[in-house]
């Protein structure tokens, strides 16, 4: 360890010697390809750090307000175009939830659906069996709302299988 140590150094301060008798225009020169290697080298770790963790922030909730009396049409339908926004490009899952207390909250279904990125999500909107059964879910008296949100805090446990 400590052989190691007095080569490492050695070859610090030999670097440095060397660096000091250059002329002034090749220790910027110098200087500045150091920089630019070092730069390289972070930041191709940082990207494929990146990449490993990658992690979309393009969710869309959508709130669903409807009478009780078509909330198995409406299941049937949405469960459709759920199928089809599966084999759509971008996107990664969906999480659906139901009220327990109906008419007693803001929404009676909630679904949060995750892209990649909101050109997928906008692309998947104007496919021509979206937007039949879009209309057919709005036929039953359905009313929803979407908004996108993006992740402020996240404290899911992520897990990798290999």
């Amino acid at each position: 360890s400590s052989l190691r140590y007095c080569r490492l150094r050695v070859a610090v301060m030999s670097t440095f010697q060397w660096y000091k008798n250059l002329p002034v225009g090749q220790q910027v020169g110098a200087f500045f390809a150091t920089g630019n290697a070092m730069g390289a080298i972070y930041g191709t770790n940082q990207r494929l750090k990146d990449e490993k963790n990658k992690r979309s922030d393009c969710q869309m909730l959508t709130m669903y307000r409807m009478p009780q009396s078509v909330d198995k049409q409406f299941q049937e339908h949405w469960n459709n175009s759920a199928s089809l926004a599966q084999r759509q490009p971008g996107y990664e899952y969906t999480k659906m939830y139901k009220t327990l207390d109906w008419g007693e909250t803001p929404f009676d279904y909630l679904c949060l659906r995750m892209w990649s990125r909101m050109e997928d999500y906008r692309r998947a909107q104007q496919h021509p069996t979206h937007k039949e059964l879009e209309k057919r879910i709005k036929d039953l008296g359905v009313k929803w709302e979407d908004v996108e949100y993006k992740t402020v805090i996240d404290d899911s446990v992520l897990r990798t299988i290999y």
